[in-house]
């Protein structure tokens, strides 16, 4: 125990103050109008080197070293499945999350693959996630 109990809670009343402090907690997905139709898996993992270094095509084949070692969630949607939905996680092992999806049709990793940073300059408590038939895109909000 610290022998200066009111130096620690000040210190976390600062940090929930100060933006550079704020961690993601959640990813919010949502599918657009123009892809709610589809059948599209989405995963959301921990950045790790395998994840960041395949390129989407990779990881989505069947017996990807990349996808199988990572840490993932996915989301389904389609027709009969939320067009909105959400990872949480309070600690998510890495400076940064992946956004992967399996879009249909032909898109490249600038397309498919989002990075959004867990903390520190740009993080925010929620990231909200668009995915259409153009790709994925990080949308901005006050949180």
């Amino acid at each position: 125990m610290s022998k200066h109990p009111t130096r620690l809670i000040l210190g976390a009343l600062l940090c929930a103050a100060l933006p550079a402090c704020t961690s993601l907690q959640t990813v919010k997905v949502t599918a657009s109008p123009d892809i709610a139709a589809a059948s599209i898996r989405v995963d959301v993992t921990p950045a790790t080197p395998g994840v960041e270094s395949a390129s989407v095509h990779d990881y989505w084949m069947p017996g990807s070293a990349a996808r199988a070692s990572a840490n993932y969630q996915t989301l389904h949607f389609g027709p009969t499945r939320a067009s909105e939905q959400e990872v949480t996680s309070s600690n998510w092992g890495t400076k940064k999350v992946m956004v992967i999806a399996d879009l249909p049709g032909s898109h490249g990793d600038s397309d498919s693959k989002l990075e959004i940073p867990v903390s520190g300059k740009g993080a925010k408590k929620i990231a909200n996630v668009q995915v259409s038939s153009s790709g994925l895109s990080l949308v901005q909000t006050g949180h």
